[in-house]
Parts: structure tokens; sequence; C-alpha cells
């Protein structure tokens, strides 16, 4: 997107006085409208809610990319479906609202309509990226809270039959209390037909390379049963990339991975749908044994010793190469960061129980000391 074209837009939206006959001072969230590829984020005062909101504007300039605005028209109707859903963002009334503007083209005076379609959405002050990458340092328990919020957000879906297909740190949204609000669903999928699809065939893989899944890379987890797992594979390595501030996939796709990734995209692109499963099934261990995961101590030594081993047997069961073996049971994930979670919290009462016992021990020496100069005559007139 031309940078300055989008500047053109954001003035032109902040100069509207007020939308709908509901939004008012409406300012762009920051000096570019956000990090949006293909929208340009405001802010807002809703008169209805008396709150701050969030208008998502479609990029004008990206109207002839079908694609992206069926993406834009579709996180709208996910969203409707999915209204006042905890851990989702909600969205402001029915659906897409429309923004119209008489324009005049630049050097001929002549005058069109156009039409600027946008959504109200919940405002959020920042995202699980910003807290990853936060100056101000964040602690392993923390880290452990949000990540617990963000897998039963994604859960949510889950038990809905839809998977979102685009998770990465940006699109956990955080409010001031720091409650999660799982955002961006314009590439979410549901497993139960209840919607179409953008795309009659899905060949690529969508959302971000970060993030992918091996599986992805051949075609698979698109928009098959396996696309569930790839969601649980974006959630572990999030989760390394909180303790490690590093990307996870950074780490283990090499020149070497994506030669065996070719190859079998190759072999498998001539084959129908359940051949590629029946043949998945039978290499799927081998294609495990190929990629090692590293330990996330190697990356942060900080990481309290208590929780060490479970937390790096968690990361790996959640971005186990196999898909057919990756950690996807809720519970079972939601037992592991318990586990963590405990005996953290654990390690914190003992601390601070030593904190205050080591307080008493000093004041009790105090007292004594005190005592013990007094027997020997010093402090006669001390009361």
């Amino acid at each position: 997107m031309d940078l300055l074209q989008r500047k053109k837009y954001i003035e032109l939206f902040q100069g509207e006085q007020e939308l709908d006959n509901r939004f008012i001072n409406i300012e762009s969230i920051d000096e570019i409208g956000g990090g949006g590829h293909f929208s340009i984020i405001f802010k807002a005062d809703d008169k209805v809610s008396k709150k701050k909101v969030a208008l998502k504007f479609y990029d004008p300039d990206q109207f002839n990319d079908s694609d992206r605005l069926q993406r834009f028209q579709r996180e709208a109707k996910v969203l409707c479906h999915l209204k006042d859903e905890p851990l989702v963002i909600n969205i402001i009334g029915d659906g897409i609202r429309v923004l119209k503007k008489e324009l005049t083209v630049s050097g001929t005076g002549l005058k069109f309509n156009q039409e600027f379609p946008y959504i109200a959405l919940d405002l959020a002050e920042k995202n699980v990226a910003d807290l990853i990458y936060s100056t101000n340092g964040t602690d392993a328990l923390e880290y452990l809270y949000v990540f617990r919020e963000l897998v039963k957000s994604v859960f949510r879906l889950h038990r809905r039959k839809i998977c979102h297909r685009d998770l990465k740190p940006d699109n956990f949204l955080m409010q001031k209390n720091d409650s999660i609000l799982l955002s961006d669903l314009g590439t979410s999928k549901y497993m139960d037909g209840s919607m179409p699809d953008i795309r009659d065939d899905y060949i690529n893989p969508v959302g971000h390379l970060y993030y992918w899944s091996p599986e992805l890379f051949f075609a698979m987890g698109i928009a098959d049963d396996l696309v569930y797992k790839a969601d649980i594979f974006a959630l572990g390595a999030i989760l390394f990339e909180m303790f490690t501030g590093a990307v996870y996939t950074l780490q283990i796709y090499n020149e070497s991975a994506f030669l065996n990734f070719q190859t079998i995209n190759q072999l498998f692109s001539k084959m129908t749908t359940q051949k590629k499963i029946q043949t998945y099934n039978r290499i799927a261990n081998d294609l495990s044994n190929s990629i090692k995961p590293p330990d996330i101590c190697s990356y942060n030594n900080t990481v309290p010793n208590c929780i060490k081993q479970h937390l790096n047997r968690l990361y790996k069961k959640l971005v186990e190469v196999n898909a057919l073996k990756r950690l996807s049971k809720a519970t079972s994930i939601f037992r592991q960061i318990d586990i963590c979670i405990i005996l953290l919290e654990n390690e914190l009462k003992h601390k601070n129980y030593r904190h205050e016992m080591n307080r008493r021990k000093s004041i009790r020496m105090d007292r004594l000391r005190l005592a013990y100069l007094r027997s020997k005559g010093f402090y006669k007139n001390d009361n």
C-alpha cells in the first residue's frame, strides 16, 4: 500500500464529524492506521455504549483484490455469529457498515460517489506481540496466565467447528485488564459446511508463514480435518516465542526441511485426498524424526528451574511435526499449563515464606543483641 495514499485516506476518514449517528471523535490508531495490509484502523467514541471503540475500514486501494475483500466480509459474518462470545473480539452492530462519500477526481473536477465499508469492534490497547517484545519484561507466571487464555479462546472457536488459520501474537488483542480477545477471523474456516468457502478450492495455506505447521507446506491442514492441528501448532510456536523472544519456525525450517517438503508436495499433488491422508500416515513419523525442536532453555536461561522440563515438554507436544501425534485435547493442554502455574505459584509462596522467616529472624537477632548490650551496662538511660 502506498503510504502517502494511505495517509490521504486517514485524513479523509478522520474528517468525518460523526458516523452512523453514533461514532464521534474519529482518530487514526496511529500515524499509519495500524499494521494491517488491507485495513485502516481508527478509534472513536461510541455515543451508545459510552466507550472507546475501534473502526476497521477496508483499504480502498485494495477494492480490486476480491479475495481480500471477501475475507473482510467474512470476518464481519463470523463475528456476528460469535457475538458476545468471551475471549473473541466483539463486533458492534449487525455487520459491515458503509461510509458514503462524494469525491472529486483530481485535475478534472468530476465528482463520483464512493462507498467505504467498515466494521466497529471492541478497542484493545495492545496485543500479545507487544507483551512479548516489551522492554519492561514479563515474568513466566504472567506469560502462562496469558497463554492459558490464548488456548481457551482458540478452543472456543474449535468447539463451534471453526478454525482460525491465522494465529499469531498480533491477532491476540489485550484490553486494559489484560483480558484476551482473539481477532482477525477473515481467514477462518467453518468445518461444518455452514458457510461457503472464500475460494472453491484451497491449495495454498492462509495465514503467516512464521506460524505454518509442516503439513501446510504440502497442502494438508488447509481445508481438511488437520486444520485444527495447524491451529495447535501455531499456539505452540507462540508459547516458544513468549519465553525466548525468537520465532520458532525460523529455528527449524532450513534448506533441508524445505527440500523435503517440496518432495512430499510433488508426490502428494498427484494423489486424491484419501490417498494423501493414507500416505501421510505412513511418512509422518519419519517426517517428525527429520526436524528436532530446540529446548526453550537454550534460548532463555532465566526460565525458572521448577518449570523448565514441564514447559519444554508442553511446547514440544504442541509443535509436534507429526500432526497425528500433536497434543490437541483441551483438557490435556490445560492440565500441562496448570501444572506449570501451580509449580511457579508454590515457588513464589515458598520464596515469600523464606523472605518473611529471614525478616523475623533478623528482628529476633536485633532484639537479642540489644538485650545483651543492656545486660553489659549499655543504654542505662534507655526507657
